[in-house]
């Protein structure tokens, strides 16, 4: 980076940065940035309108040796960048992404000398200068990686209580009069199973959804003094809200698919105190109460997520989805989670006011799930994780500024806020386990790779599958790789979204991470990997190799627009869409000429290359995956995701026609919520599938600041 002179500010528009400090102000109000992306912005503001290679700025901020996650790191980096300066990557006025190669910083930059030098704030018009100490980096306290009790929430009052003799012992130093109490933790359940979603009702009691050993959805009640849980007598119902006047807003009769979420339910409201539940609208996934008694809702229409409130007012709508919307304690806002892809739950943290101006608080998160608002509402609290699938609980202010909350060695989901600033909070041990069952033998062999392993693939003989791993130990770059059924380790292949065999079986196809708009293949034995690149279409994952050999099928997204289906010439050119927006459906007859999947409401639907309009499949309910043809194109293979024991179809895709060929029932069925990919040889032979666990126990938490 060239020298900065003593004190001398980089100006743009109603921006200054000091580089010698990191500080970025706003028309002279200090905003939040962290050390890296401060470092980033400084070496693009000081070479304004040049290309900063990402190998120039790993070389200039990371340094020769960091390899690694750098490539996420940076990409972070800007997207704080972004938030921070309101900036759009599509139609860019300060940084511009230069594909492959590095951004440019487009405004230009004023160069302003100050005889006060670093650690000088100046006022809006750079006029008299206040000395001023600058602002910390993320502040809050962080809980020691010890043991997580799990039967007793000793570990966790230890790890909190540790944490905040630390920083107690350095404030006391600082400030004699100050006391630092550790926050207490109250546990609510001792069932095995998952909890799906939680709110503190007016009176303090604690109303949840939970299904315990493999049991059905069933609403309780408890209390903190006393955690023995009454149920509600609602059936088929997902809790989505508490107004106060305890009424419930529910989802009746929905599915369970991914995180999980609630999908094709009918709101309905319903007292609290009992009483038949009055239906309102179809496919509704989030909801929230005003002061008043009106609702926000989250409702899916035609392949977008839309947030609307009150009902029938779009404030904000999507081509991925939206989820935990809350309404501010002043009514002026909603706060929400965007999520650019079904079904990943990376991310953004956003509000909306009520004219429909959206605003990111922030952004980069892998996994993000659970939001509340702060009493005083001035903060967003939310649980994510920029670079693992453990969860924790950060708050962001209005002005984008983030902080930690409470960090353990264990996910947690933010469920609520009460008024009195007691936090309602799950832990929840997640697993996707990777399984293969033959129906001629007794048992089942675990095939996982880490802790959240996916079924992608299985060769026509049965030998081999295709993996794609998810957990922890991949950051949030997920691993590609194949095994043999007789479970030997993994192989890995490269990064990304894995995808299913060629034709010849030596290559698959990886959705990429690190660029969303190119595809990988990647070599089953020697070879090297060739990128594919679809500018401008982001791949969703999970993609396929046509018949021929020749195509790729896979599902994307354009910004703005809903998910569809895209088929590409492996030599190059541009994908062409082959389905309806909203429509999805990437699994290829032995023939080439149909593809089975999903229209815009989620019905099985078989899509015609050749012309001629989608035919649903008749007879299927929603919730059902096709997951193979049979091998003279007749029938498809269907399987019900969200019911355990998970049921397997063979079934005349023209006539409708079913035929039950196999039920699979895991071992240990408790918490399994779903079956979220599975594979099968033509002859029903083999099965391998993945099961998506969630443990769950849920806590009040008291003492957070």
């Amino acid at each position: 980076m060239p020298p900065q002179p003593n004190g001398s500010l980089l100006r743009f528009g109603v921006f200054d940065l000091n580089p010698q400090t990191g500080v970025l102000r706003k028309n002279g109000r200090a905003l939040k940035l962290q050390p890296q992306p401060a470092k980033v912005l400084a070496l693009l503001v000081a070479r304004p309108n040049e290309l900063i290679t990402r190998e120039e700025l790993r070389e200039q901020i990371w340094g020769n040796g960091s390899f690694g996650d750098f490539e996420h790191a940076l990409n972070v980096c800007i997207n704080q960048l972004r938030v921070v300066l309101d900036d759009n990557a599509e139609s860019p006025r300060w940084i511009e992404t230069v594909p492959r190669r590095g951004y440019r910083f487009l405004a230009p930059v004023e160069r302003i000398g100050l005889k006060g030098g670093p650690g000088v704030k100046q006022g809006a018009s750079l006029g008299q200068p206040v000395l001023v100490s600058e602002p910390s980096d993320l502040s809050g306290y962080r809980a020691p990686g010890a043991r997580w009790e799990r039967r007793m929430p000793w570990g966790v009052v230890a790890l909190v209580t540790l944490s905040f003799c630390f920083g107690a012992g350095y404030l006391v130093g600082k400030r004699k009069s100050l006391t630092v109490s550790p926050p207490s933790f109250t546990r609510l359940t001792y069932q095995r199973g998952t909890i799906f979603s939680a709110r503190f009702a007016p009176d303090g009691h604690v109303i949840y959804g939970a299904s315990w050993d493999n049991k059905p959805i069933q609403l309780f009640t408890t209390r903190a003094d006393f955690p023995e849980p009454l149920p509600l007598q609602l059936k088929s119902a997902s809790l989505l809200a508490i107004s106060k006047s305890n009424e419930l807003a529910i989802a009746l009769n929905g599915k369970v698919e991914a995180f999980p979420v609630y999908l094709n339910g009918t709101l309905a409201r319903a007292p609290l105190a009992g009483g038949s539940p009055r239906e309102m609208m179809e496919d509704v996934r989030y909801a929230d109460w005003d002061t008043h008694g009106q609702l926000a809702v989250v409702h899916h229409v035609a392949g977008r997520s839309r947030l609307e409130y009150p009902i029938g007012k779009v404030l904000y709508q999507t081509g991925g989805w939206i989820s935990h919307i809350r309404i501010s304690p002043q009514g002026d806002k909603i706060a929400f989670l965007d999520h650019p892809t079904w079904a990943d739950d990376d991310g953004s943290v956003a509000t909306v006011d009520l004219q429909g101006t959206k605003r990111t608080l922030c952004a980069g998160w892998t996994t993000l799930q659970g939001l509340a608002w702060s009493p005083n509402g001035k903060e967003v609290w939310f649980t994510a994780s920029e670079t693992n699938l453990y969860r924790q609980l950060l708050a962001v202010d209005l002005s984008g500024k983030q902080r930690m909350v409470l960090r353990l060695p264990n996910q947690v989901t933010l469920q609520d806020i009460a008024a009195d600033g007691r936090v309602l909070l799950s832990t929840d041990e997640e697993r996707d386990e990777l399984v293969a069952f033959r129906p001629h033998d007794k048992g089942q062999k675990n095939l996982s790779w880490f802790d959240s392993t996916l079924v992608t693939g299985i060769s026509a003989n049965g030998q081999r599958i295709l993996l794609d791993e998810q957990g922890r130990p991949t950051g949030s770059a997920y691993y590609v790789g194949v095994t043999n059924i007789d479970g030997a380790p993994p192989v890995r292949l490269g990064e990304g979204f894995g995808g299913g065999f060629s034709p010849d079986e030596r290559w698959t196809a990886s959705g990429s991470r690190k660029d969303l708009e190119s595809t990988l293949l990647l070599p089953l034995g020697t070879g090297q990997p060739v990128e594919l690149k679809h500018k401008g279409i982001v791949n969703s994952g999970f993609t396929n190799f046509m018949p021929d050999g020749r195509h790729l099928v896979y599902n994307g997204v354009e910004p703005g627009h809903p998910m569809r289906t895209y088929i590409q010439d492996l030599s190059g050119g541009t994908p062409h869409a082959v389905t309806p927006e909203g429509a999805r459906a990437n699994l290829p007859s032995p023939d080439g000429k149909y593809l089975a999947g999903f229209d815009a409401e989620h019905n099985v639907t078989v899509f015609s290359l050749e012309g001629g309009q989608p035919r649903g499949v008749p007879g299927i309910p929603r919730g059902f995956i096709p997951t193979r043809w049979s091998p003279d194109g007749r029938y498809l293979y269907v399987f019900g995701r969200s019911v355990v024991p998970c049921k397997v179809y063979r079934v005349d895709w023209r006539s409708g026609h079913q035929e039950l060929i196999q039920e699979l029932i895991p071992n240990d069925p408790a918490g399994v919520f779903e079956v979220f990919t599975l594979v099968m040889t033509p002859e029903a032979e083999l099965f391998v599938y993945d099961l998506d666990r969630i443990l769950s126990e849920l806590y009040v938490v008291d003492g957070l600041r």
